[in-house]
């Protein structure tokens, strides 16, 4: 599906004039941009806003994809350690389902309040960390949580200054 193209004749600030070398440049945009344009008119944009959408809309219309912001994925599930101070319930083995219902395997270390979860590889590490801060009590709990990976440690403490930040020690 076509859409009709035509030209339009903004009139340009001296200085855009100067830059272009004429005293009205002519651009060609497509029916939708000419709509985008016309209400953009309506809420009183000034001319270089103008220009700046018109820029955008011929570049998205002409094939030219605009830069995308990239995400790290991780290709592994990563693990770590975590030991729970005040976890809910005030037992290890209720946390250790609390993450396993959320989609964070856990197992049970021998030490008594220390489980290895393993962070799916699809998982956020924000929202690895608010489950893991949630999973202890809000008044009173701590995590500390160390990457087997990397090795930072963290601390995460529902008391002082800084309640439910997670902190690189």
């Amino acid at each position: 599906m076509s859409l009709p193209t035509t030209a339009v004749n903004p009139s340009f600030s001296n200085s855009a004039r100067a830059a272009s070398g004429s005293s009205a440049s002519q651009m060609v945009i497509s029916g939708r941009a000419k709509i985008f344009l016309s209400s953009a008119i309506d809420y009183s944009l000034s001319q270089a806003q103008m220009r700046n959408v018109a820029a955008i809309i011929l570049r998205r219309n002409m094939g030219v994809s605009m830069p995308t912001i990239r995400r790290k994925k991780a290709s592994e599930p990563r693990e770590f350690i975590a030991e729970l101070n005040r976890a809910i319930g005030d037992n290890i083995r209720k946390a250790r389902l609390y993450f396993e219902k959320r989609g964070i395997p856990a197992d049970i270390v021998p030490h008594k309040t220390t489980l290895n979860l393993t962070k799916p590889a699809t998982m956020d590490f924000n929202e690895f960390k608010r489950i893991v801060r949630k999973s202890v009590q809000p008044k009173i709990g701590s995590v500390l949580l160390v990457s087997k990976t990397t090795g930072n440690v963290f601390v995460c403490s529902n008391k002082g200054n800084r309640p439910g930040k997670f902190v690189l020690v």
